[in-house]
């Protein structure tokens, strides 16, 4: 998805907003259940994959992959919150 969203109130709206996507933009279809948490800039994303019960963290990249961040959401908050580089979470760099 490119370009600007519209003021968005709620997960269910910016997941929605994610799915009708941008008839322009070239990346196709936004995945489904992949709820889309940050920007990470150049039409990259941090998301929820809500396929799973864990949701883990996957990062997402058009045209690329979608690489596993984080084992779930509960840690990636829990990490976000006490100032962790959350890009180093993730099975290269699996931390205990």
């Amino acid at each position: 998805m490119s370009g600007a969203l519209p003021r968005i109130e709620s997960v269910v709206e910016l997941y929605e907003a994610f799915e009708v996507g941008d008839p322009e933009d070239e990346t196709g279809p936004w995945p489904e259940r992949l709820l889309p948490m940050v920007d990470c800039g150049c039409a990259v994303y941090s998301c929820v994959d809500c396929s799973r019960p864990a949701l883990p963290i996957i990062r997402y990249e058009p045209y690329v992959a979608r690489t596993p961040e984080c084992p779930s959401l509960d840690r990636w908050l829990r990490e976000w919150m006490t100032s962790a580089q959350l890009w180093k979470l993730g099975p290269r760099n699996e931390r205990a």
